[in-house]
């Protein structure tokens, strides 16, 4: 069973009604919706559901997450490869504070988790499932106090203004409706809390993505990328944008308004 304060922060993202959990199902109030709860993971994902560029990278991260989940990680031991160090710096303007809930989007298998306290309360979306089953194998992630969703970032799953901080890295650049994506980011948000995006640049599509065998299908003839700057309402405070890691990832960060 989940915890109450879990239970508490969830809603139907099409009816807007809160849940009973029974074993292994979450059932909207008026009982007429029902999810599952897939290996501990809730998914608000129903046949038909996923469309369009959503789901032609739906279909990539969960072939990828097959890999991530077993391969990548024992090569990153193998060679002790300092993942946490790196990702420290990408999530250098996120300031995640001891007793903060915070809200990941496109959490994938988890990579950005460990370079943040271990004294939050985290919850990761994903519209892959294989990426969060990945994410639950992640060593480095057993420490936190973490629930992983399998839902839609354009439609999230939570009561308005649930989270101190949210934020995403990866995967916005494609997403059939970023500024709705971006909505929703504010919505659960609470007032005055930090917001963070991030994702590649149009460099390193072309220097990386469409060059990688496999890869490169998912990417052919994709339109341009650029950070979607123009996106964050007028009434967001603290915009800026920056870029990382050689300029290959852009990253806006704002506050919503209190």
């Amino acid at each position: 069973m989940f915890e109450k304060e879990f239970i508490e922060i969830l809603e139907d993202p099409k009816s807007h009604q809160g849940f009973i959990q029974h074993q292994e199902k979450l059932i909207t109030e008026d009982g007429a919706t029902v999810y599952p709860i897939i290996e501990g993971i809730p998914s608000f994902l129903k046949e038909g559901d996923v469309i369009g560029k959503n789901a032609k990278y739906q279909a990539f991260y969960d072939k990828v997450g097959c890999f991530t989940g077993s391969v990548f990680w024992f090569v990153c031991r193998l060679f002790r490869l300092d993942t946490v160090s790196k990702r420290k710096d990408l999530l250098s303007d996120l300031h995640v504070s001891d007793g903060d809930t915070v809200l990941e989007t496109s959490i994938g298998a988890g990579a950005n988790i460990p370079s943040l306290t271990t004294e939050a309360c985290y919850v990761g979306v994903d519209i892959s499932m294989e990426m969060l089953r990945a994410c639950q194998r992640y060593r480095l992630i057993k420490p936190y106090n973490l629930h992983l969703v399998h839902a839609n970032a354009e439609h999230l799953p939570f009561k308005d203004e649930t989270f101190d901080k949210v934020f995403h890295f990866g995967g916005i650049n494609f997403f059939n409706d970023i500024p709705q994506a971006i909505l929703e980011m504010i919505r659960v948000a609470k007032p005055g809390a930090q917001i963070v995006i991030g994702d590649e640049t149009q460099d390193h599509v072309d220097s990386c993505y469409c060059k990688l065998p496999f890869v490169k299908k998912y990417f052919k003839d994709v339109e341009p990328v650029s950070p979607p700057i123009e996106l964050v309402p007028e009434n967001m405070l603290n915009l800026k944008v920056q870029y990382k890691w050689n300029d290959s990832v852009y990253v806006i960060s704002f506050n919503k308004p209190d």
